[in-house]
């Protein structure tokens, strides 16, 4: 087993109207579409997210859901590129030469450079809670 490398923020701080993650957090659907929307995310005619109540836990469940059929595989959102948060894009981003002490505390500790990705992506995922309301 490779031993556990700890990660610190001493300098994070993120909005106090932060997103509430946690699994039966109240969802503001109606908002997610409002800037989906205004970011450009297109979506078939008679796509929808409902919310319903889950008898079984109390909670509020959301899915999407169609009004016709739709044949299998074919696209029901269009989502451009630059919303796309991917590992490689990250690593792109925020691979430098000063990041090469980083990644040898990473290899010294266990880690295998196909896993370096995983790494940026999370520092990407740290980068926009820190750039709060700021972040694209």
């Amino acid at each position: 087993q490779r031993p556990r490398t700890m990660l610190r923020i001493s300098s994070l701080s993120v909005d106090n109207d932060a997103i509430d993650i946690a699994e039966n957090a109240a969802r503001e659907i109606s908002w997610m579409e409002s800037w989906a929307t205004d970011n450009g995310i297109q979506r078939i005619d008679g796509f929808n997210l409902v919310e319903e109540m889950n008898d079984m836990n109390g909670s509020k469940e959301v899915y999407a859901t169609t009004l016709q059929d739709v044949a299998a595989g074919s696209p029901v959102l269009v989502v451009p590129e630059a919303l796309i948060l991917s590992s490689s894009k990250a690593m792109a981003e925020l691979r430098t030469p000063e990041m090469e002490e980083a990644e040898a505390v990473l290899t010294n500790n266990g880690a295998f450079e196909s896993e370096y990705r995983h790494w940026y992506l999370m520092l990407k995922v740290l980068k926009e809670i820190q750039n709060g309301r700021d972040s694209p």
